[in-house]
């Protein structure tokens, strides 16, 4: 299988889109390529849907599991030193 026929797979497995739809950048990109579904932040790059990526939650939707990751990867942070 070649990438375009994995990027029709892909696309044509993306669920029902439901959330706020906010976007954001990854850091990885000049470009925003998540999109809030079901208030978690997916990836939405042009290789397409893909569920196995990591999963933010939305700021919008899910502000108190948000504050939550954000105090999770500051612990870590600290720890790392």
């Amino acid at each position: 299988m070649n990438a375009r026929q994995r990027r029709v797979v892909r696309r044509a497995a993306v669920p029902e889109f439901t959330g706020c739809g906010a976007q954001a950048y990854s850091g990885a990109t000049p470009y925003p390529d998540l999109m809030c579904v079901d208030g978690r932040m997916a990836d939405m790059d042009a290789d397409g849907w893909n569920p196995t990526t990591w999963r933010v939650p939305c700021a919008h939707c899910m502000p108190t599991a948000y504050v939550e990751h954000l105090q999770e990867l500051f612990e870590e942070m600290e720890e790392s030193k």
